[in-house]
């Protein structure tokens, strides 16, 4: 992601923002991710890794929605972290948030 910052024009791409005083982009600190023109701190159930496009992901069975870690919701799943949104489980399963669960002992209805 560009952040475009339309009071000075200047483009920073990933984790990084830009610094008036540097006159330059400025990497977020670690355990802090870009949120517009700010570092925020990463949210709590979020996991710090150090990479250059970010500094926290979310761990399975989230994904990262606008700066924060959301539960992936029915019939969806996360399983690695860091994904940026949930797959969708196949037919004839359904979600614990982590992986896909193959319906047994339950009459499948069409619909």
């Amino acid at each position: 992601a560009v952040l475009n910052d339309a009071s000075d024009g200047c483009l920073c791409p990933g984790n990084s923002v830009w610094s008036f005083k540097q006159r330059s982009c400025e990497q977020c600190p670690f355990k802090t991710v870009k949120n517009d023109t700010d570092c925020i701190p990463c949210p709590a159930i979020a996991l710090a890794v150090a990479t250059s496009s970010q500094s926290c992901v979310c761990p399975k069975g989230y994904y990262w929605n606008n700066s924060t870690c959301e539960l992936c919701k029915g019939g969806t799943y996360a399983d690695v972290e860091g994904l940026l949104e949930c797959k969708e489980c196949p037919k004839n399963t359904y979600s614990n948030h982590t992986h896909c669960v193959t319906c047994s002992g339950v009459q499948i209805v069409e619909g």
